[in-house]
């Protein structure tokens, strides 16, 4: 009973302990935004620990770098668009399972700011 209680406490006390869920591959799916914005987006992550990075490309031409931290089923990430004008985006993605993720994103660049959610899967 005492290892249980360690142990939970061990738990709340250091969240970030608990293993975080590999965000690594290539995810392909598609985004909608509150401006009217929609198209198709391919996500290149790398993970390790918690850390992750990767690149991102849509349909409409918009290039860009990521990084973040991952707990859990959770990355909270932010980055820069890079092409065709510069911008910044940041955001929040959620595993739905192994292979789906679902995400939001507020951006902002050259065309103006706008928020985003869609769905990748691996």
């Amino acid at each position: 009973m005492r290892k249980i209680l360690i142990g939970l406490i061990l738990m709340f006390a250091f969240p970030a302990l608990s293993s975080a869920e590999d965000f690594t591959g290539t995810w392909k799916g598609s985004y909608y935004g509150s401006g009217g914005s929609s198209g198709n987006i391919t996500i290149k992550l790398y993970q390790s620990g918690n850390k992750v990075r990767g690149t991102l490309r849509t349909s409409s031409g918009s290039k860009g770098k990521v990084s973040g931290t991952a707990n859990g089923d959770v990355l909270k990430f932010s980055g820069k668009q890079t092409k065709p004008c510069s911008g910044s985006f940041k955001g929040t993605a959620v595993m739905e399972d192994s292979d789906t993720i679902s995400y939001t994103v507020k951006a902002s660049n050259c065309y103006g700011s706008e928020r985003l959610a869609g769905e990748a899967y691996r």
